[in-house]
């Protein structure tokens, strides 16, 4: 039986971004996939089967194992935190870019942008980061 996927991508969106849990630690606890978890917190996916949601509703809203709550917890070596990538981002916006015209500038998908742009992504991988601060925001005359 299906079911929509918004119960189990908020609980997942939570986990991943109030309780330090990683992506990669959910699906080794689950026995899921990453790419499946990944597909569900994104929003993929409109609906996903009940016992998959069950079983991410079933995670209890407590800290990861190992983690400190307010310590951020790095999920891999090449990925930062998105926040000055996305302030920068929401400037270039302001100024009448696309996401699809920031992914095509920053060499990435405007669906890895709008992940960024939207807060769904709390990391990036730097070489994006990078990229997208590259982009010149132009200075507006007073």
């Amino acid at each position: 039986m299906s079911v929509p996927v918004t119960t189990a991508q908020k609980h997942l969106v939570t986990l991943t971004t109030q309780y330090g849990w990683s992506i990669a630690a959910l699906a080794e606890h689950l026995g899921y996939g990453e790419s499946t978890l990944y597909a569900i917190r994104s929003g993929r996916w409109q609906f996903i089967g009940g016992e998959l949601s069950e079983d991410i509703q079933c995670i209890p809203l407590d800290p990861a194992p190992g983690w400190t709550p307010g310590a951020v917890t790095k999920p891999r070596p090449d990925l930062v935190l998105v926040d000055p990538a996305r302030t920068h981002l929401e400037a270039l916006l302001e100024q009448g870019w696309t996401k699809r015209g920031i992914g095509d500038a920053a060499g990435c998908s405007h669906s890895t942008i709008s992940l960024i742009a939207s807060g769904e992504s709390t990391w990036t991988r730097a070489v994006i980061a990078d990229a997208i601060l590259a982009i010149p925001v132009q200075e507006v005359a007073a």
